[in-house]
């Protein structure tokens, strides 16, 4: 398509190949927001899960076996 636009052969075929990398780039950028929102989606279903999970068994305690509460 790029070449068609750089070789400059007939304006109709500048025309089209210009209408193909326009349209090539907005499939793109309508494929990648859709992805975005998947990932963040989801994202956020295990964030809020495990925030879920956690106030459901009381477990917002650490989990490491070094951590001592402070001293009061």
């Amino acid at each position: 398509m790029a070449v068609w636009q750089l070789k400059g052969i007939h304006a109709d075929r500048e025309t089209r190949a210009m209408r193909l990398i326009g349209t090539a780039f907005a499939v793109l950028a309508a494929y990648l927001l859709i992805q975005l929102a998947i990932v963040i989606a989801t994202g956020l279903a295990l964030v809020l899960r495990s925030v879920i999970r956690k106030r459901a068994t009381g477990s917002w305690k650490s989990t490491d076996p070094e951590h001592r509460p402070a001293s009061p």
